[in-house]
């Protein structure tokens, strides 16, 4: 569900992405990183926050 006001952008580069899927720009925010041994790299959880 869209609202129609502005959501503030955190200001902190760490663990926050922008992604613009189809014309909407989506913000991210990474709350934890699992290592993964086969991949050896962490992968981020991340949810929507605006």
């Amino acid at each position: 569900m869209y609202m129609n006001f502005l959501v503030k952008i955190p200001t902190g580069e760490n663990g926050i992405t922008i992604k613009n899927i189809k014309g909407t720009t989506y913000v991210y925010y990474a709350y934890e990183r699992k290592y993964d041994p086969d991949k050896k790299y962490s992968v981020p959880k991340t949810t929507s926050i605006g």
